[in-house]
């Protein structure tokens, strides 16, 4: 049965430990399972997904723009099940191959950020939101005060250029209400 799960929320939330999991979670059960990543996202590995505890899975790699090769077409056409990680990296062009693999009767599981560091939300994981069957919307542990509920990933250091690979050393996830006080901290976090 076709479905699209979509997993969102800030940095260290846990989303692709989420997609590794349920991906897992599908092989287990006998299905082909395919994990991509976007070229774009180097930060632990070229050619696996790498959760922040450090579990990781083999993963095809396709440019950020989702431009394919036919072997990259085949190899995708032959799974069961197939999850994206980093959506936020992707272009529009995602929103529609995730499309058509569920209307191909694939089973689609996606990760990405909900917003940036300044809360202006990444098109492609909005898009795949309206489109998802089911939506996990999972919280980090607030960096400030340390209570569970941060929704939202501010900059503490690096550039204010919207795109930066980073993980501690540039992000960390906040709650609404420090969210206030810790974007101003930031010379480029933008309220």
């Amino acid at each position: 049965m076709s479905k699209l799960t979509v997993f969102t929320g800030s940095m260290f939330a846990g989303k692709s430990t989420a997609l590794v999991e349920a991906g897992k979670k599908e092989s287990k059960e006998g299905k082909t399972v395919l994990f991509i990543k976007p070229t774009l996202d180097s930060r632990y590995s070229d050619d696996e997904i790498v959760t922040h505890d450090g579990e990781s899975v083999r993963a095809m790699v396709i440019d950020h723009d989702t431009q394919m090769g036919m072997h990259d077409f085949f190899t995708i056409m032959g799974a069961d099940v197939v999850l994206f990680d980093e959506a936020q990296f992707f272009t529009d062009d995602l929103v529609e191959m995730v499309s058509d693999l569920v209307g191909e009767g694939k089973t689609v599981y996606v990760a990405g950020l909900n917003t940036d560091y300044k809360l202006k939300p990444f098109e492609t994981t909005v898009k795949l939101i309206g489109i998802a069957d089911e939506v996990n919307v999972l919280t980090a542990i607030c960096a400030d005060c340390a209570k569970q509920g941060a929704t939202v990933t501010i900059k503490t250091s690096g550039s204010d250029d919207r795109i930066e690979l980073g993980s501690e050393d540039i992000y960390k996830p906040v709650c609404p209400e420090c969210y206030l006080t810790s974007a101003a901290s930031f010379k480029g976090g933008d309220k």
